[in-house]
């Protein structure tokens, strides 16, 4: 996605339109959003795919496993699952 360099994780943060720009760079971009998990949520993959096992906080909040609810608070958190 671009020349390794120290600061070449900056280069998107400093010209976020690059990643709409290239077709390329949208497809990584939302490929790596699905596949990689944020502590401590779980990746998206991982909820569709059923390998995310609920623990007793998620089933107390009504969290599901597998369903598109999770994967929206996966994304958008407290913004849109409040």
């Amino acid at each position: 996605m671009g020349n390794s360099t120290y600061n070449g994780k900056l280069r998107f943060l400093e010209n976020p339109d690059l990643v709409h720009e290239d077709g390329y760079l949208a497809f990584a971009s939302s490929l790596w959003i699905y596949m990689t998990p944020e502590d401590p949520k779980p990746s998206m993959h991982d909820v569709i795919t059923g390998f995310y096992q609920l623990n007793e906080i998620d089933v107390e909040n009504g969290i599901t496993a597998g369903s598109f609810g999770t994967t929206v608070n996966i994304i958008g958190g407290s913004n849109e699952c409040d």
